[in-house]
Protein backbone atom coordinates (compact mmCIF):
# COMPACT_ATOMS: atom_id res chain seq x y z
CA UNK A 1 0.00 0.00 0.00
CA UNK A 2 1.36 3.41 -0.96
CA UNK A 3 1.68 6.30 1.44
CA UNK A 4 -0.76 9.15 0.83
CA UNK A 5 0.62 11.84 -1.46
CA UNK A 6 0.98 15.41 -0.29
CA UNK A 7 0.66 18.15 -2.87
CA UNK A 8 1.95 21.68 -2.45
CA UNK A 9 0.55 24.00 -5.11
CA UNK A 10 2.89 26.53 -6.68
CA UNK A 11 2.02 29.36 -9.06
CA UNK A 12 4.18 31.19 -11.58
CA UNK A 13 3.50 34.56 -9.98
CA UNK A 14 6.81 35.88 -8.69
CA UNK A 15 8.83 33.63 -11.02
CA UNK A 16 11.97 35.10 -12.54
CA UNK A 17 13.61 34.57 -15.92
CA UNK A 18 17.09 35.99 -16.34
CA UNK A 19 19.54 35.82 -19.26
CA UNK A 20 23.25 36.57 -18.90
CA UNK A 21 26.74 36.13 -20.32
CA UNK A 22 27.87 33.79 -17.53
CA UNK A 23 26.48 31.67 -14.74
CA UNK A 24 27.10 34.34 -12.07
CA UNK A 25 24.87 36.76 -14.01
CA UNK A 26 21.88 34.41 -13.72
CA UNK A 27 22.39 32.94 -10.25
CA UNK A 28 19.70 33.88 -7.70
CA UNK A 29 19.17 35.96 -5.70
CA UNK A 30 21.54 38.69 -6.97
CA UNK A 31 21.52 38.18 -10.78
CA UNK A 32 24.61 40.38 -11.07
CA UNK A 33 24.76 41.60 -14.67
CA UNK A 34 21.80 39.54 -15.89
CA UNK A 35 18.88 40.74 -18.01
CA UNK A 36 15.61 40.20 -16.13
CA UNK A 37 12.76 39.93 -18.61
CA UNK A 38 10.05 38.49 -16.38
CA UNK A 39 7.41 41.24 -16.50
CA UNK A 40 6.55 40.80 -20.20
CA UNK A 41 6.31 37.01 -20.03
CA UNK A 42 2.94 35.26 -20.14
CA UNK A 43 4.27 31.67 -20.11
CA UNK A 44 7.76 30.35 -19.45
CA UNK A 45 8.49 26.68 -19.08
CA UNK A 46 11.10 24.08 -19.86
CA UNK A 47 9.60 21.41 -22.08
CA UNK A 48 11.11 17.96 -22.37
CA UNK A 49 10.98 15.33 -25.07
CA UNK A 50 12.47 11.88 -25.23
CA UNK A 51 14.24 10.01 -28.00
CA UNK A 52 13.68 6.29 -28.14
CA UNK A 53 15.16 3.31 -29.93
CA UNK A 54 13.28 0.12 -30.55
CA UNK A 55 15.00 -3.14 -29.77
CA UNK A 56 13.71 -5.70 -32.24
CA UNK A 57 11.53 -8.59 -31.21
CA UNK A 58 13.16 -11.94 -30.62
CA UNK A 59 11.76 -15.44 -30.56
CA UNK A 60 11.30 -14.99 -26.79
CA UNK A 61 10.12 -11.38 -26.44
CA UNK A 62 8.29 -8.53 -28.13
CA UNK A 63 10.09 -5.44 -29.37
CA UNK A 64 10.89 -2.91 -26.64
CA UNK A 65 11.20 0.86 -26.81
CA UNK A 66 14.06 2.24 -24.73
CA UNK A 67 14.61 5.90 -23.88
CA UNK A 68 18.08 6.84 -25.12
CA UNK A 69 18.00 10.61 -24.71
CA UNK A 70 16.15 13.61 -23.36
CA UNK A 71 16.11 17.08 -24.89
CA UNK A 72 14.83 20.26 -23.29
CA UNK A 73 13.63 23.55 -24.70
CA UNK A 74 12.89 26.85 -23.00
CA UNK A 75 9.41 27.77 -24.25
CA UNK A 76 8.43 31.43 -23.94
CA UNK A 77 5.24 33.32 -24.70
CA UNK A 78 5.35 37.05 -24.07
CA UNK A 79 3.69 40.32 -24.91
CA UNK A 80 5.29 41.86 -27.97
CA UNK A 81 6.39 45.15 -26.47
CA UNK A 82 8.48 46.58 -29.27
CA UNK A 83 8.38 50.02 -27.57
CA UNK A 84 10.63 48.81 -24.74
CA UNK A 85 14.27 48.81 -25.93
CA UNK A 86 15.27 46.89 -22.77
CA UNK A 87 12.44 44.33 -23.09
CA UNK A 88 12.41 40.71 -24.15
CA UNK A 89 11.55 41.31 -27.83
CA UNK A 90 14.52 43.56 -28.49
CA UNK A 91 16.86 41.52 -26.27
CA UNK A 92 16.14 38.40 -28.34
CA UNK A 93 16.28 40.32 -31.64
CA UNK A 94 19.61 42.02 -30.87
CA UNK A 95 21.24 38.79 -29.67
CA UNK A 96 20.06 36.29 -32.30
CA UNK A 97 22.22 33.15 -32.33
CA UNK A 98 24.14 34.19 -29.21
CA UNK A 99 24.70 31.38 -26.72
CA UNK A 100 23.87 32.70 -23.25
CA UNK A 101 23.08 31.40 -19.78
CA UNK A 102 19.58 31.51 -18.34
CA UNK A 103 17.87 30.92 -15.02
CA UNK A 104 14.17 30.15 -14.56
CA UNK A 105 13.28 30.43 -10.90
CA UNK A 106 9.86 29.61 -9.44
CA UNK A 107 9.06 30.69 -5.88
CA UNK A 108 9.10 27.59 -3.66
CA UNK A 109 9.76 25.56 -6.81
CA UNK A 110 13.51 25.66 -7.19
CA UNK A 111 15.67 26.92 -10.04
CA UNK A 112 16.64 25.50 -13.40
CA UNK A 113 19.71 27.01 -15.05
CA UNK A 114 21.45 26.23 -18.28
CA UNK A 115 22.61 27.60 -21.59
CA UNK A 116 20.53 28.40 -24.64
CA UNK A 117 20.92 29.85 -28.12
CA UNK A 118 18.74 32.94 -28.57
CA UNK A 119 16.27 33.33 -31.42
CA UNK A 120 13.80 36.13 -32.20
CA UNK A 121 10.26 36.04 -30.91
CA UNK A 122 7.35 35.98 -33.35
CA UNK A 123 6.41 39.40 -34.78
CA UNK A 124 2.83 40.54 -35.38
CA UNK A 125 -0.45 38.77 -34.83
CA UNK A 126 -4.24 38.99 -35.06
CA UNK A 127 -5.90 42.36 -35.61
CA UNK A 128 -7.55 43.86 -32.55
CA UNK A 129 -5.77 41.65 -30.02
CA UNK A 130 -2.89 42.12 -27.62
CA UNK A 131 0.16 41.06 -29.58
CA UNK A 132 1.79 38.01 -28.11
CA UNK A 133 4.72 36.08 -29.48
CA UNK A 134 6.33 32.78 -28.72
CA UNK A 135 9.76 31.29 -29.19
CA UNK A 136 11.31 27.90 -28.49
CA UNK A 137 14.97 27.96 -27.39
CA UNK A 138 17.20 24.88 -27.10
CA UNK A 139 18.54 24.11 -23.63
CA UNK A 140 22.06 22.79 -22.98
CA UNK A 141 23.74 21.63 -19.76
CA UNK A 142 20.82 22.13 -17.41
CA UNK A 143 21.33 22.31 -13.64
CA UNK A 144 18.35 21.83 -11.35
CA UNK A 145 18.30 23.21 -7.82
CA UNK A 146 15.68 21.53 -5.66
CA UNK A 147 13.50 23.89 -3.62
CA UNK A 148 14.13 24.30 0.08
CA UNK A 149 11.28 22.76 2.04
CA UNK A 150 8.95 25.42 3.38
CA UNK A 151 7.07 25.05 6.66
CA UNK A 152 4.04 23.42 5.02
CA UNK A 153 6.17 20.92 3.11
CA UNK A 154 8.26 20.08 6.18
CA UNK A 155 5.12 19.51 8.24
CA UNK A 156 3.65 17.25 5.54
CA UNK A 157 6.88 15.24 5.33
CA UNK A 158 6.94 14.87 9.11
CA UNK A 159 3.32 13.61 9.13
CA UNK A 160 4.09 11.06 6.41
CA UNK A 161 7.11 9.76 8.37
CA UNK A 162 5.01 9.49 11.52
CA UNK A 163 2.30 7.54 9.67
CA UNK A 164 4.86 5.18 8.14
CA UNK A 165 6.49 4.58 11.56
CA UNK A 166 3.11 3.93 13.20
CA UNK A 167 2.14 1.52 10.42
CA UNK A 168 5.37 -0.46 10.66
CA UNK A 169 5.07 -0.63 14.49
CA UNK A 170 1.52 -2.03 14.26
Amino acid sequence: MALPATTIYTTMRGATLVFGADLAAVTPPTYTGGEQVSCQIIDAHIATSTQTETAPATLCADSVDTIVGVTRTLELTAFQDWTDPAGLCWYLEENVLERVFFSLSILDGGVQQGETTLAPIQYGGAAGSNLQGSVSLPVYDITITVPTLGTTQAQAKSRLKARAAAKSAA
